[in-house]
């Protein structure tokens, strides 16, 4: 989501109140980017959005899923 402008990321490691209130600053500027992945979302369905949005990551990470 980070790679498309529809959000932030914040690693857990890094978690500080002012690091969460930039954070969540930034994510609300990426309004627009999540508007896009939504109507993306509605328009073709899950599968096809998350195919999309994999095209985004660099090769090596495509089809990895994030550890829990």
């Amino acid at each position: 989501m980070e790679l498309a402008g529809a959000g932030t990321r914040l690693p857990a490691s890094r978690l500080r109140p002012d690091r969460l209130r930039a954070a969540v600053q930034e994510a609300i500027g990426c309004k627009a980017g999540a508007e896009r992945i939504a109507a993306a979302f509605s328009a073709t369905g899950a599968r096809v959005a998350a195919d999309a949005l994999e095209e985004l990551l660099p090769p090596a990470q495509r089809g990895k899923r994030p550890a829990a």
